[in-house]
This record gives structure tokens, C-alpha cells and sequence, in this order.
């Protein structure tokens, strides 16, 4: 599968403190290790799959999967 870079949609790249700040205003906390990385505070990755899925819900995207893509509107 061929990926599409953000650059490609017209997405320009944000700084690394916006998603953490949009990451925690959705009651997800964090802590930054010493080397800078970012992790939940409950080491599990599915806190970060949980909040970005429950946000998607929430405004309304239909999430589909086993499914192709034929084009997008």
C-alpha cells in the first residue's frame, strides 16, 4: 500500500507541542521522557488509538474498514 504524505494533501507539518496540547485537552496524560519522546502516562498505545478514534466519532467520520478506496470526495 502507497502512503499519502501530509505534504501531498496540502498539510502543513505543526509543531510537536500542538498534538500534545490537543492530546490532553481530550483528557489523555502525558509525560515526556528525558530524551524528549512524548508517552501516554499509562504506556499503552491504545490510549493515543482510543482518543483519536473516539474524536473521530465525535465529528462525524465514518470509519470503514476490509474496504477499498476508490476515490475520495
Amino acid at each position: 500500500a502507497e502512503l499519502v504524505h501530509g505534504d501531498a494533501l496540502g498539510i502543513e507539518p505543526q509543531p510537536v507541542m500542538q498534538p500534545k496540547r490537543r492530546l490532553e485537552r481530550r483528557g489523555v496524560h502525558l509525560k515526556t521522557e528525558a530524551d524528549g519522546r512524548v508517552f501516554p502516562v499509562s504506556d499503552r498505545s491504545e490510549t493515543i488509538v482510543d482518543c483519536l478514534l473516539d474524536a473521530a466519532w465525535k465529528a462525524g467520520v465514518d470509519i470503514r474498514t476490509g474496504v477499498h478506496v476508490r476515490s475520495v470526495a
